[in-house]
């Protein structure tokens, strides 16, 4: 569902992970249907995934165990060293981690759950929640 969300705004390209195939294919037969070209299902491991410099906003609904999610942030970190990325993080649990590994805690929005949405980037002086309000979206 957040991949239909996304569709409906101006990103060039909407990619999602999902580590089961069953799931993944489903996913894909749906988009077919509903004929959204610009989006693509991934059948990877999260902690395996070499293409993250490809994107700039990334979508989390607490996904991984923090063991995981380690390792998921150390790739990340990785591979997008060289540009500016954001984060949107829905039921942030692995909040500290982000913010041990370097990222930046750029804003919480409140959810309908108390969880709350956390906004981080990997650069100190981001300024993209200034420049865009596509954040206001979750």
């Amino acid at each position: 569902s957040a991949l239909k969300y996304f569709t409906k705004f101006s990103f060039n390209k909407v990619h999602g992970l999902e580590l089961s195939n069953t799931l993944a294919e489903i996913c894909r037969n749906n988009f077919n249907i509903l004929k959204k070209n610009n989006v693509k299902v991934y059948t990877q491991n999260a902690t395996e995934f070499r293409r993250f410099t490809d994107y700039d906003f990334f979508y989390l609904y607490n996904p991984f165990p923090e063991e995981i999610m380690i390792k998921v942030i150390n790739q990340l970190k990785q591979q997008v060293s060289n540009k500016e990325i954001t984060i949107i993080y829905n039921n942030p649990v692995c909040h500290d981690i982000f913010v041990e590994n370097e990222f930046y805690f750029l804003k919480k929005y409140p959810d309908m759950w108390g969880n709350g949405i956390n906004v981080y980037s990997n650069k100190k002086n981001s300024s993209r929640l200034k420049k865009s309000n596509c954040y206001l979206i979750l």
